[in-house]
């Protein structure tokens, strides 16, 4: 690969990343300012409009990548359920699906800069981090931001996955996923995630307001309960510490383990 290339397609995979931590209110605003002109009900109804008209374009940009590898298609058996569950349970508006498209697009072009589909695929995952990070304690602090969102961080992954699994080349070598390594990997992260959980109980320090008892002009909630019902009528849940680091580490081995090859 040319110099010139690497730095043109590095280059933007950083001016994406940057846009994505610090235009992240800008893009809130926009959206505000677009329900104000057409109305919530139409704003909603093309959100979502715009959302079946991504996954129809993503499908059959899929099909043929899926039909010319059966290892790939297995994989999107498994990834397009569990794909569908979190993304039914952590929306709570339909154009939080933005998320695929922002670090699916990121995932891409670090590829392009890259050349390597992992490594693009953690800058990305790094990029999400720090994305949130500055949300909860810069961006949003004051006024204060109700709780750090590892819904949103768990969504781009997401994204970032289908692009890595789907579009981007397939690792090389044999086909044989360290399935004991990963399963240990996974037990591992659990545990050592319950118990900082346990000792340190971060969650007095991420969640400023508790959005299950209390209630706001964006939310309606009951205390105990384990979904929210939005203002329009959409229900979601709120990822804790614990099922935010749990379901995380659970997709990065998932991830690094099925790219790697003995």
């Amino acid at each position: 690969m040319k110099v010139q290339s690497i730095v043109f397609w590095c280059g933007l995979a950083l001016a994406l990343a940057a846009a994505n931590v610090l235009m992240h209110k800008r893009g809130n605003e926009t959206a505000g300012s677009l329900i104000g002109i057409m109305g919530m009900t139409p704003y909603l109804w093309t959100a979502r409009a715009l959302g079946v008209a991504g996954l129809l374009m993503a499908i059959l940009a899929l099909g043929r990548n899926l039909m010319q590898s059966p290892a790939r298609f297995k994989t999107f058996l498994v990834f397009l359920p569990v794909a569908v569950i979190l993304d039914l349970s952590l929306i709570s508006v339909p154009i939080e699906r933005i998320h695929y498209v922002q670090y699916g697009v990121l995932t891409w072009l670090a590829y392009k800069g890259i050349g390597k589909p992992l490594p693009a695929a953690i800058f990305a995952f790094v990029v999400n981090i720090l994305d949130e990070a500055y949300q909860y304690w810069v961006l949003y602090a004051e006024p204060r931001h109700i709780y750090f969102d590892w819904n949103d961080i768990v969504l781009n992954l997401v994204g970032i996955l289908i692009v890595l699994l789907f579009f981007l080349p397939e690792p090389e070598g044999p086909r044989r996923v360290p399935a004991k390594p990963m399963v240990a990997a996974v037990i591992l992260w659990t545990v050592t995630a319950v118990l900082v959980v346990a000792v340190l109980n971060p969650d007095r320090y991420l969640v400023r307001d508790d959005p299950y008892s209390v209630a706001t002009g964006a939310h309606i909630a009951r205390a105990g309960s384990f979904w929210i019902t939005s203002n329009i009528n959409t229900n979601y849940h709120v990822m804790n510490t614990l099922e935010g680091l749990a379901s995380l580490g659970v997709m990065v081995i998932l991830m690094v383990g099925y790219h790697r090859r003995p």
